[in-house]
């Protein structure tokens, strides 16, 4: 089975098959495998000079009518580095036992490194030469690596790449040509059980009312961060697959920030026992406190939910510390004069909020006991406004009130809307999931109808664009930041990346801004696509029909705003306890805030 790689030089056609248990695998389970699209990213790299490149070989094949990859190199100086991959997105490897290849070189004696990295960047490279007693020679030889020998792997559900790579430091001789033929995942890995297809609650459209509807869609995702969660200390899953049991290990603290008001919600639903989500907040909570590392009160962004340990090199974030201490006072309000409030209330009063502004006038967005601060500020509209007023209403540690002023509204346009701030819909929902900024405005704008404004803009450029990608429509919109067929990214339209992705929790999420057409779209959705995008925790986090792709991801801080705002539109539950809190209040009053009278946006751009 032969699939074209096409790359930036030309095409080269490389003979990659995908088996299981040994045996050769179909057509069509490859294609369902998605391991064989040319879409997936591959190409070359260099650097400092060092060069790899491949290309058609007919000279150089071990079997008739398949070509080999060819791939020169050239790294015959200090840290210089060349090689070769090809993409693995989102591909789950974990049922594999192996990866096995043919290597033959043109001089012999050549040294390369296989590697594997993960979709959270764990990466492990393996010298080729321990697979290959004699090395490499001008005779093709088989190479057969068991993927547990890759230790450093820790999602085997979600690939990114497999590389082929020269470097300096690896040994003479420093350049060469080397032919790889016939790269083949098989096997099963032992140890790892495959889980059976998890079915979703899908009633029939029409069997539902609207209150029922959007209480299958709220709960369905309100469930993630019940399910998706170790009890023993509270962290949830940044991500979890969408029809299967996985394994997955690496928390978001925004996952937990959001979590908490959701398991709020869903015990006032009685969709959770309130004991149980009391004691679950309360070990969270605690763990904050005495388990989870952190700096002047800030956390890092992903951590190990089994050991709580930060996740890799990953930054203090002081946005998604924000999103988690938003969660944290929330939930301080709703079990008020509990020992939650209390640990609620300590936790808040810990962030140094002027510490992290590193003496500037605005937020930084983080800092590694590595490198010091991040050289990038929370210096433009965004997503931060909740951690502006957490600051600015802080009792320990408070930002300025000048910082709610240090921070650019440039404006964009589209048509007939004019809105403040960056296209993707997420950053016109995170701080509105806490704030209710309804019905007030301070000297520059009012930050909900600018919400309703970038909504539309962004629906309606979908509207507009039909004729560029099937996901577009009146009825299928929303571009945010989610999976994507390449990886995360942010998506988002007048002037953004779009490349027709749409996420249902862009829609979803602004429900409070734009009910009718987000209500129409969740129905549309539903009626007509269940069978591709709606898994156990309801619809998946995005798809792409222009691809014929479908994310195979639920991810927190997607899942959070579709609760929270269907909550905000049928009861305003997050904003009425959040609001209830006083340094709320005085962080809004001292920013100026006063009843709005749905003012359009000026450009106060600085």
């Amino acid at each position: 089975m032969g699939v074209f790689l096409r790359l930036g030089w030309g095409i080269v056609l490389l003979s990659i098959l995908v088996c299981h248990d040994g045996a050769p695998a179909l057509a069509a389970e490859a294609s369902a495998n998605n391991l064989l699209l040319p879409e997936a990213m591959q190409g070359t790299w260099a650097n400092k000079k060092g060069f790899a490149a491949s290309a058609y070989n007919t000279q150089q094949t071990r079997k008739a009518g398949v070509s080999s990859l060819q791939l020169k190199y050239n790294v015959a100086s200090e840290k210089q580095e060349s090689g070769f991959w090809f993409g693995l997105i989102g591909k789950d490897l974990s049922k594999y036992g192996a990866v096995t290849f043919w290597v033959k070189g043109e001089n012999g004696g050549e040294i390369f490194r296989l590697g594997l990295k993960d979709g959270s960047w764990f990466e492990d490279k393996l010298d080729a030469k321990a697979y290959l007693p004699g090395g490499v020679t001008t005779e093709w030889q088989k190479v057969t690596i068991p993927l547990g020998d890759f230790k450093a792997i820790k999602d085997w559900y979600n690939m990114d790449n497999f590389s082929i790579t020269f470097h300096y430091d690896y040994g003479q001789p420093y350049n060469g040509v080397i032919y790889i033929e016939g790269l083949v995942f098989e096997g099963k890995r032992e140890g790892v059980g495959r889980q059976p297809i998890l079915k979703a609650e899908s009633p029939p459209l029409e069997s539902l009312s609207e209150e029922q509807f959007l209480d299958l869609i709220e709960r369905s995702a309100a469930m993630f961060f019940w399910n998706e969660a170790n009890p023993e200390n509270g962290l949830i899953k940044d991500t979890c697959k969408t029809r299967v049991e996985d394994d997955y290990s690496m928390a978001s603290i925004a996952s937990v920030g959001f979590g908490l008001p959701v398991l709020c919600v869903a015990e006032s639903r009685g969709w959770l026992p309130k004991r149980d989500v009391y004691d679950r907040i309360l070990t969270t909570l605690k763990f904050f406190r005495d388990g989870a590392e952190n700096v002047h009160g800030f956390y890092y962004h992903f951590l190990n939910m089994k050991t709580g340990e930060r996740w890799g090199d990953c930054e203090l974030s002081s946005i998604d510390t924000t999103l988690l201490i938003a969660g944290v006072v929330f939930a301080g309000e709703y079990f008020k004069g509990t020992e939650i409030e209390a640990l609620a209330k300590e936790l808040y009063d810990r962030v140094d909020w002027q510490w992290m502004m590193d003496n500037g006038s605005t937020s930084s967005m983080g800092w590694t006991p590595e490198r010091g601060f991040l050289p990038y500020r929370w210096n433009s509209y965004s997503e931060h406004m909740v951690l502006n007023l957490l600051g600015i209403g802080s009792k320990t540690h408070p930002m300025p009130i000048g910082s709610w002023d240090a921070f650019a509204r440039p404006v964009n346009n589209y048509k007939q809307f004019k809105f403040v701030g960056p296209p993707p819909l997420f950053i016109h929902q995170y701080s509105h999931i806490f704030v209710d900024f309804k019905d007030r405005e301070d000297k520059y704008m009012d930050y909900f109808e600018n919400s309703v404004q970038a909504t539309l803009a962004n629906r309606q450029w979908c509207v507009d664009n039909m004729n560029r990608s099937k996901s577009y429509g009146p009825d299928s919109w929303g571009l945010t930041a989610c999976d994507g067929p390449d990886g995360y990214k942010a998506y988002g339209a007048p002037n953004g990346d779009n490349d027709g992705t749409v996420a249902p929790t862009a829609a979803i999420g602004s429900i409070v801004f734009t009910p009718e057409v987000s209500i129409k779209l969740m129905k549309y959705l539903y009626a007509n696509h269940q069978d591709k995008i709606w898994g156990k925790y309801g619809f998946v986090d995005s798809f792409n029909w222009d691809r014929k792709w479908v994310s195979s991801k639920y991810i927190g801080i997607d899942e959070g705003p579709i609760v929270l705002m269907i909550e905000n539109y049928r009861t305003g539950m997050i904003w009425k306890y959040f609001m209830r809190n006083e340094n709320i209040k005085n962080a809004l009053a001292m920013c100026g805030f006063k009843k709005s009278q749905a003012a359009a946006p000026t450009d106060a751009g600085h």
